[in-house]
């Protein structure tokens, strides 16, 4: 099982990623990121930093917004996979 944590998690293409991972038998959602306004009051962990998040996952799949690579040394600097 693949622990992923997905960064704008709450739009049209995160929420195809994280449907697609409860498709799938290889993948598992621990961490949802979007926007407090954007969270949904469903299950499991949201935040509003991937910071917070980012060692939940193996992989992080981020479909947030055009100036999301501004996160990305952070997270890499929280423990994230890099590849």
């Amino acid at each position: 099982m693949i622990p992923l944590v997905v960064v704008g998690a709450a739009g049209r293409m995160g929420r195809a990623v994280v449907q697609a991972a409860r498709e799938s038998e290889g993948f598992e959602v621990r961490a949802r990121v979007d926007r407090d306004a954007n969270q949904p009051e469903v299950g499991g962990v949201w935040s509003d930093d991937p910071r917070s998040v980012v060692r939940l996952g193996d992989v992080v799949v981020d479909f947030s917004s055009p100036s999301a690579p501004a996160t990305w040394p952070g997270c890499a600097r929280s423990g994230a996979p890099r590849w």
